[in-house]
């Protein structure tokens, strides 16, 4: 699970360990966002639920959309077109069209309500990747990380240096991050 979607796949894990063989977290949100303060995707996460709507009223052609998003600023500083590869600038282009921008507000409000327990042990393998902390959309804290691997030796967890937020889509990161986690589940969850 990428982002919030990690906090959701370690609740699950912890709620429903029967129902999980393993996790990845990418960059997720171990405590409550608006516990993070001073993030960069929270100002990100505004302008997405403010402009999402209106684009997809405008039915702008993907291609357009996906030139607008190679241009556009990312997250963690550069254009998101110097930033990640082109298929994921492809991959946002159908999402922002597919979203209901809704889905932001709890997060904006305040509201999020966490699956994820900081205080309770994750039991299943775990491997938990961290962007760079010096950079301004990282989101897992180090500290999260070590309250994390307390739940035992079938957690890992690393911090990707020089990594954003999107280290799976990022052009200097992808292929680092594919082979961590291959190698990850082939220890954990052998098929």
């Amino acid at each position: 699970g990428h982002s919030l979607g990690g906090g959701t796949a370690a609740g699950l894990a912890q709620i429903r360990p029967e129902l999980v063989r393993a996790i990845v977290l990418e960059d997720a949100p171990l405590v409550p966002p608006d516990a993070r303060g001073g993030n960069s995707l929270m100002t990100g996460f505004r302008m997405m639920r403010e402009s999402i709507p209106r684009l997809q009223e405008t039915g702008i052609p993907m291609e357009k959309l996906i030139e607008v998003l190679t241009r556009s600023p990312s997250s963690s500083g550069g254009t998101l077109g110097d930033l990640v590869h082109p298929d994921a600038i492809v991959a946002m282009a159908v999402g922002t069209m597919l979203l209901d921008a809704s889905v932001l507000d709890p997060v904006l409000n305040g509201e999020l309500t966490s699956v994820y327990d900081a205080n309770e042990p994750v039991l299943v393998p775990t491997l938990a990747l961290a962007a760079d902390p010096t950079k301004p959309d990282a989101v897992t804290r180090p500290a999260d990380l070590e309250r994390l691997a307390v739940s035992g030796a079938h957690v890992k967890t690393r911090i990707m240096t020089g990594s954003g937020h999107l280290i799976h889509d990022q052009l200097d990161q992808r292929d680092l991050y594919r082979d961590i986690v291959l190698d990850f589940l082939s220890r954990a969850a052998p098929a």
